[in-house]
């Protein structure tokens, strides 16, 4: 069980007694709210198996102290449903974890997952690939098997996906390249034991480059590749060896931009030399006055020149037990850089660190959420993509409700940086359901274009959502559904070049629960 459920009281406390000699994770949804995360917990804290227990969203806090409120769920957040009944009470969901349990594979002599619930298609038809519902976008191409996709444009109609195939502790990372107006069949990254959690961007020389967290002998850390004419070149590891680091974002800035030295990571110089930025979480143990000996996450910045990488850069140093940080994204806009992460405040919110020139700033909020009497949890954000710079970031957020534009529920928003700081945030989206996962470039100018997954509840599939909006998201375009399929759709990765081609790619579920890899293109610039 990871140190943050330790809050939730001695509803998890009992249970994590119970189970933990079982190799069972107990994952509170409402702290670790996606798959990936998930994965980093079982790989750092040794477990077998993730089990999610939800800490119902309509329960008052003082649910936490006892077992009452508490449902089971399966790896994709199914509630576990044991003789056509929740598990809410006390010793059925005590009950329900045993069977849970009992049908586990043996652990083995690595980590495993539990089983997926396999869907075939609806009354057996022929599965039927994701179409786009949009028009003049190309129909999706499939690259391979996978999930979590990363896409990044490489310019004169080429571009580079990346994502990560198998489970854990056999993940790998394949990619394909589109040239000459095609794509390539999937090829393995040379990626080492245990690859995931990539991210992509391309520097200033127009070469595609991924970090990645991998397994070492030591630990798990954080690597940097580069392609380099037709290949990725040799990783080179960023992140110093000994330590469990995970989900690294990166930034490669244009040669004229003013960025972190190699000689030190806190300090600013210019150079005409590519530069690249990468940004992680990683555990370390703490001594605070309510967790003795415990493990918290802090966020790390380094700076890489010449393929060599600086002293990484402390930004979250952890004083109190909500100072837990997780999931780094890197912004900037001129000389201004800046790396905001999940700050675990009781709800998490988002916090950022900038540096303007001579060294990172002390962490502050990055949001102003105004209102009282309020709640707003962020889970989950990522960068609005620009040919030079990254304006902005979008991000989920659960409210229940407020003053202005926050609508109750789990939607996504925008804020952007300009000259006087960053904007108040802007919702994206209004049909029912909850949005998850967005992700925005910008095109032509300051359009932008937004993805984000939608998930209707009640059984029914995830969907890919798009929107089209000006840089304030102020002319209120409503969303559409991007993409139609009959399984689900979702993380969604997008990226654009300088002649206005848009590529989008996501993780789309095919029969039998298994993960696929599409992609397409659409040109919104017409020549």
């Amino acid at each position: 069980m990871g140190c943050q459920l330790e809050s939730q009281g001695a509803a998890l406390q009992e249970l994590q007694k119970t189970f933990a000699s079982k190799g069972v994770l107990l994952c509170g949804v409402d702290r670790i709210e996606h798959p990936y995360d998930v994965e980093d917990y079982l790989r750092h804290f040794g477990f077998s198996f993730p089990v999610f227990v939800d800490m119902s969203e309509e329960s008052p806090p003082v649910a936490g102290a006892s077992l009452g409120s508490i449902a089971i769920l399966d790896r994709d957040r199914h509630r576990v449903r044991l003789g056509g009944k929740n598990q809410f009470e006390p010793e059925q969901a005590k009950a329900a974890l045993e069977k849970v349990v009992a049908s586990l594979p043996s652990r083995g002599n690595g980590l495993t997952n539990a089983p997926r619930v396999l869907r075939p298609s609806p009354d057996g038809r022929k599965f039927m690939p994701p179409r786009m519902a949009v028009a003049d976008w190309s129909e999706p191409t499939r690259l391979g098997t996978g999930k979590y996709p990363r896409i990044v444009s490489l310019g004169g109609g080429r571009a580079v996906c990346v994502w990560v195939t198998g489970e854990v502790p056999q993940q790998q990372l394949e990619y394909g390249l589109y040239s000459a107006g095609r794509w390539t069949e999937s090829r393995p990254v040379p990626a080492g034991q245990d690859a995931h959690a990539v991210a992509a961007d391309v520097n200033a020389d127009g070469r595609a480059v991924i970090v990645w967290s991998r397994k070492d002998a030591e630990g798990y850390r954080i690597y940097l590749s580069t392609w380099l004419g037709d290949k990725w070149q040799e990783p080179v590891a960023i992140s110093p060896a000994g330590q469990n680091v995970f989900r690294p974002d990166v930034f490669c800035l244009p040669s004229d931009a003013s960025t972190p030295s190699s000689s030190s990571s806190s300090t600013l110089s210019s150079t005409a030399c590519p530069r690249t930025v990468v940004a992680w979480y990683g555990w370390k143990r703490v001594k605070l006055r309510n967790y003795p000996n415990a493990w918290w996450r802090s966020t790390y910045v380094c700076e890489i020149a010449e393929n060599k990488p600086g002293v990484p850069c402390e930004l979250a140093e952890l004083r109190r037990g909500s100072d837990d940080c997780w999931d780094p994204v890197i912004t900037g806009t001129g000389k201004d850089l800046w790396v905001s992460w999940l700050r675990d405040e009781n709800p998490p919110k988002l916090w950022a660190s900038a540096n303007r020139g001579s060294a990172w700033s002390a962490p502050e909020s990055l949001l102003r959420l105004p209102g009282v009497g309020t709640s707003f949890r962020v889970q989950a954000a990522s960068p609005i993509r620009a040919a030079r710079s990254r304006p902005g970031v979008v991000f989920e957020m659960f409210s229940l409700g407020g003053p202005g534009r926050f609508r109750a529920g789990t939607h996504v928003y925008m804020t952007r940086l300009r000259e006087n700081g960053w904007t108040d945030p802007v919702p994206l989206c209004s049909l029912p359901g909850r949005h998850v996962a967005p992700v925005g470039v910008e095109v032509a100018g300051e359009k932008l274009l937004l993805f984000w997954c939608n998930l209707p509840g009640q059984g029914k599939s995830s969907t890919i959502l798009m929107r089209e909006a000006n840089a304030g998201a102020e002319d209120r375009v409503p969303e559409r559904f991007a993409i139609t399929s009959e399984g689900s759709n979702s993380y969604p990765s997008v990226a654009a070049d300088s002649a206005g081609l848009v590529w989008l790619a996501w993780q789309s579920e095919e029969a039998n629960a298994a993960q696929a890899i599409y992609v397409s293109f659409w040109r919104s610039v017409r020549r």
